[in-house]
């Protein structure tokens, strides 16, 4: 994982656009001008207020799959030997300080208070006003009269086909940092924070957002393809189900070039495609090498895949595959081995079994590792790269949270771009140029494990989405993805009863609560 944090006793100014997709307590799509005089309004409710955005030129895309030395908004940089010290940290080293900061290009929270004190006295005459606002999503317009019939509008934010562009930016960048809707709800309805409804969010997921991911992903995918193209390859492949346990309604199959590490291919797959979760993983592997394999597609030459033990796999590289080498992810093996050896050690004297376990597991890596020489044992391959990558997947798409198919999907796609920038990174340094190591404790193997420090995650790429989305809207560009017709929004596999009905057929067993269940 990154080092993304932001380091502590390092004194910076916190400015936010109120981030998600919801007003708190309100469920209108987009609040549409309300109207109301300051003086008559609630002066604990703040507004949101957004410093007019210079339209700058927009960014090509330039996928180098390494990481960018320049990214569109400053970074400042950090002391990677810092570790956070022990509770004796005084509060004034935590404490925000005063720092000098342009205006142009930057987004901040005003509280509605501020902005009536702004207005009260004309520009023009200095007369008292009388305010009227008018609010529309994160929005706010205020138009003032002063007692010299002098008027004029301000508005906090630019607006872009009449759309203001906080309304646009920010459900963008919800989806851009795999940030969930329910959480910026609670967020602005805690904060008070003026805001947008959910459907809003969705409503520009689907119209922009979405539509900007999918491009740059194809476009990256394509690049990708081309660096690998013009020699045999290995793969490595696994797929990530959307839920834990054995209900989970998508799986995204990955397939990763070994050695460079870029991934090729992707595809998401719905239970209902298969009718059980078990067959997933088959569907999702054929799809994948499909694509790759096709002479009138890709036509990519694979040498080699590895995978898990997953038998569904198995048996499909048999079958269809054949002339593809497959082999298994040596962790797999290796647990599977470590599984019989324990169930052994349970019969009737067979109980030492257990103190060579770890010895015999060792031995199988040291003999995978070592079989120079050996022409049926090439060098060893694992999915090791795969499985770090679905950490990153797990960031931009929870397993506790349901999507609808092309929003996982759009998760999906970004969870790939953001591994495809961040490959190579190197191991962090300290100010001393010493390389950066911590100790991390293994529950399983009851012990502290010394794991690499890497340097900080390139996301200059969601500039570049941030701004292809804004370009959308200004063009006028309003074509959502369409849905496949032939995936049904329920996976259940009986029709949805009539609600009246299951209400009358339901039976608490806790009738002294009201009819809780």
């Amino acid at each position: 994982m990154d080092i993304s944090d932001p380091v502590p006793g390092k004194k910076d100014v916190a400015t936010q656009t109120g981030e998600d997709n919801s007003i708190g307590g309100q469920s209108n799509p987009v609040k549409a001008h309300k109207s109301q005089t300051v003086q008559q309004s609630n002066p604990n409710q703040p507004l949101l207020h957004s410093t007019p955005v210079k339209a700058s030129h927009l960014m090509d895309l330039d996928m180098s799959f390494t990481p960018s030395s320049t990214c569109s908004t400053p970074v400042k940089k950090r002391d990677l030997s810092y570790r956070p010290g022990s509770e004796s940290e005084s509060e004034s080293e935590c404490e925000l300080v005063d720092e000098e900061c342009l205006l142009e290009g930057r987004r901040f929270i005003v509280f509605g208070e501020q902005l009536k004190e702004l207005f009260q006295k004309c520009p023009s005459c200095g007369g008292q006003t009388l305010l009227d606002t008018k609010t529309r999503g994160c929005a706010v317009s205020i138009t003032y009269t002063c007692e010299n019939n002098h008027t004029g509008t301000w508005q906090s934010q630019p607006y872009d086909k009449g759309r203001a562009r906080g309304n646009l930016l920010i459900p963008s960048a919800i989806l851009f940092t795999g940030g969930s809707v329910s959480k910026f709800i609670d967020f602005a309805d805690c904060l008070q924070l003026q805001f947008f409804s959910e459907q809003h969010f969705h409503s520009i997921q689907r119209t922009f957002a979405i539509p900007v991911v999918n491009e740059h992903y194809l476009s990256q995918q394509n690049m990708a393809l081309d660096l690998c193209r013009g020699a045999p390859i290995d793969i490595i492949g696994d797929g990530r189900c959307d839920s834990p346990g054995h209900n989970a309604k998508y799986m995204s199959y990955t397939l990763m070039e070994e050695t460079t590490g870029l991934i090729l291919a992707m595809e998401l797959i719905q239970v209902t495609e298969t009718g059980t979760s078990q067959a997933m993983e088959k569907e999702g592997l054929d799809r994948c090498l499909a694509f790759l394999t096709d002479p009138e597609g890709e036509d990519m030459e694979v040498q080699c895949l590895t995978t898990d033990r997953h038998r569904g796999a198995g048996a499909l590289m048999r079958k269809v595959y054949k002339e593809i080498e497959h082999q298994f992810d040596i962790f797999h093996v290796c647990k599977n081995v470590k599984k019989k050896i324990f169930d052994k050690a349970k019969g009737r004297n067979c109980a030492e079994l257990l103190q060579w376990l770890k010895s015999i597991c060792n031995h199988l890596w040291w003999a995978v590792q070592t079989c120079e020489g050996n022409a049926e044992n090439d060098k060893y391959k694992h999915t090791g790269e795969v499985e770090v990558y679905h950490n990153v997947v797990t960031k931009y798409a929870p397993k506790r949270i349901h999507y609808s198919y092309n929003g996982m999907k759009a998760r999906v796609q970004l969870s790939i771009i953001d591994h495809n920038e961040n490959i190579g990174r190197k191991q962090a340094k300290t100010l001393k140029g010493d390389t950066m190591t911590r100790l991390d404790w293994s529950k399983k193997q009851k012990r502290y494990a010394v794991k690499n420090v890497y340097e900080q995650k390139d996301y200059s790429f969601r500039q570049k989405l941030m701004a292809d989305v804004l370009e959308r809207a200004q063009n006028g560009e309003k074509t959502p993805i369409p849905r496949r017709p032939d995936l049904p929004k329920n996976i259940a596999p009986e029709p949805r009863p009539d609600k009246a009905q299951a209400l009358a057929a339901h039976r608490s067993r806790f009738p002294d609560r009201g009819g809780r269940t």
